[in-house]
């Protein structure tokens, strides 16, 4: 299951609500990790997907905290395993 790199690309790109969370164990909480290491991530934590940058390869993930916002690529997200949700439009 799951969607392919194009899909979440293009869910982002349209309008949608995107949101990524329930991490498994490679979402550390880690506060010296930085914004591009998935062990920054928060496990039973949501995240709204803002963006993707094709020049990096990140997608933008905004922490509803205000602070420890993530700039992932598809590959990390992966790796931390999260479940996808989104709105209908």
């Amino acid at each position: 299951g799951g969607v392919t790199q194009g899909e979440l690309r293009s869910l982002v790109s349209s309008n949608r609500v995107v949101t990524l969370g329930s991490f498994n164990d490679n979402a550390e909480n880690s506060r010296s990790a930085g914004e591009t290491d998935i062990s920054s991530a928060v496990q039973g934590h949501r995240y709204v997907v803002t963006g993707y940058s094709s020049a990096t390869g990140r997608y933008t993930l905004h922490n509803p905290w205000g602070s420890r916002h993530l700039r992932l690529t598809f590959d990390q997200l992966m790796q931390l395993g999260g479940k996808l949700q989104y709105s209908d439009r």
